[in-house]
């Protein structure tokens, strides 16, 4: 659960903003800590710190407006040589490959990317859930889907699988195109993948820190989806994420609506949470309501947050977490 790769320790910013100018002043910088109780070596340490700490040192040497992963990630190229030199025994970084998603209005396709943290190693990838292999497509560009798929990549380097592969099923639905409005922020320290991350086809896992989850922190969650034009809605779900250890809890609620013009709503219809709160084990909720076929142009989904950690929490009385993913639109 604790696991952060280097694109995770370069995307860390030193200074909250919750700080306001003057109070941000007094951050002098940051410290990265490896905690050694199940590491026995001096080797395995190393291992553990290095390139983490190249990562943290750019980016606490570095103001926000000069900072560049990709560029960060060639120019690691050059320290790897100067850390074998020196006979570090350092990770050679993740082989994941991670998947984004963007609509592009002028293909009307949703474009599937794929990178890591590795350069110049192969990514063959397969779309119809079967496992990709050494003569299976190579990705050099995003891939324009129009329909549900289920992708499956990996890193083929010598033509062997190296790692383990990535597995996402995108939905592909009426909400894909959309313009989204939120009513209240998602918090930066979850933000999955920005303002286009409830409708961008990509579902979360059970790991609340795969990076498809966005997370509202002691407030309501409530967006607006225009759709563009008026069009027939036959069905909205979504799917919320429960982890009780982590402060994430279910919402009291998910209410549906829809309008015509964004002002004037109707057939509002609410989902309850039916189950416990109180679980030892992450869970994924999935919250939904069918409409008799009806014309609308505005989709309103707002989630009520139960506010603050249960009486039983360890957190009590504490702001909890909403962990919100993808709005399905039919």
């Amino acid at each position: 659960g604790g696991y952060v790769t280097l694109k995770k320790v370069y995307s860390f910013e030193p200074t909250p903003k919750e700080l306001s100018p003057e109070e941000a002043k007094h951050i002098l910088g940051a410290q990265g800590n490896v905690w050694t109780e199940y590491i026995p070596t001096t080797a395995q340490a190393e291992y553990m710190a290095v390139p983490r700490m190249i990562a943290l040192a750019e980016v606490t040497w570095s103001p926000a407006s000069l900072r560049d992963w990709n560029s960060f990630r060639y120019r690691m190229e050059d320290q790897f040589k100067r850390l074998d030199y020196m006979g570090v025994n350092y990770s050679k970084g993740s082989f994941r490959v991670s998947l984004t998603s963007h609509y592009d209005k002028k293909k009307k396709m949703l474009m599937i990317g794929m990178e890591s943290e590795q350069i110049n190693v192969p990514i063959r990838y397969t779309l119809d859930g079967n496992d990709p292999t050494s003569v299976s497509p190579l990705y050099t560009e995003p891939i324009g889907v129009n329909r549900n798929c289920y992708i499956k990549a990996g890193h083929y380097p010598d033509g062997q699988l190296k790692g383990s592969l990535t597995q996402m099923p995108v939905i592909y639905h009426k909400a894909i195109p959309a313009k989204i409005t939120y009513n209240q922020p998602y918090s930066y320290r979850y933000p999955a993948s920005g303002n286009d991350a409830l409708i961008n086809g990509f579902r979360g896992g059970i790991n609340h820190r795969d990076g498809n989850w966005q997370g509202f922190l002691g407030n309501d969650a409530e967006v607006i989806i225009d759709l563009g034009k008026r069009d027939t809605v036959h069905s909205v779900s979504t799917t919320f994420l429960l982890n009780a250890p982590a402060w994430i809890f279910l919402p009291e609620y998910v209410e549906f609506s829809l309008s015509d013009d964004g002002q004037k709503w109707h057939s509002i219809n609410e989902d309850p949470t039916r189950v416990a709160q109180r679980q030892d084990e992450p869970a994924i909720q999935p919250y939904s309501h069918l409409f008799p076929p009806t014309p609308a142009r505005y989709i309103r989904v707002k989630a009520k947050n139960i506010g603050t950690c249960p009486d039983w929490h360890e957190g009590k009385g504490q702001p909890c977490w909403l962990f919100w993913d993808e709005v399905v639109v039919y």
